[in-house]
This record gives structure tokens, C-alpha cells and sequence, in this order.
């Protein structure tokens, strides 16, 4: 059967603050949160999109999952 749009992957609610959310650069929920309430928009994630672009990110070695 396929995963339904609630499987094991799919969060339920927000991730706390202290959830790592990057783990190639180790941002958390928190940080991202606080970014966008400093700045309007987050540059950690405008910073992770550009590592992302450039390969510079190492998702399937250092996420717990592969991905």
C-alpha cells in the first residue's frame, strides 16, 4: 500500500525549536524561526538553497535518514 499523507515522513505539527531542521549546517527550527523574525525572511534558508545549487550540501551523508 502507499504511504498515506500522513506517514512516518510527513510532520504532524511544527518542529520545536531545537530540532535540527540542515543538518550539513546544523540549523535548527529556532534559528530559522528567529532569522526570520530579525531579517523578514530567512536567510538561512536563502544560504541553504544556494549551497544546495552550488553541491555544496551533504544531505545524503549527514541526514539520519540519507536524504
Amino acid at each position: 500500500m502507499p504511504p498515506g499523507p500522513f506517514d512516518a515522513e510527513t510532520p504532524t505539527s511544527p518542529p520545536a525549536d531545537g530540532e535540527v531542521i540542515c543538518f550539513c549546517f546544523g540549523h535548527t527550527a529556532g534559528a530559522i524561526r528567529e532569522d526570520v523574525r530579525r531579517h523578514g525572511r530567512s536567510t538561512i534558508l536563502e544560504a541553504i538553497a544556494a549551497a544546495r545549487k552550488d553541491s555544496r550540501c551533504r544531505c545524503a551523508a549527514v541526514h539520519p535518514l540519507g536524504r
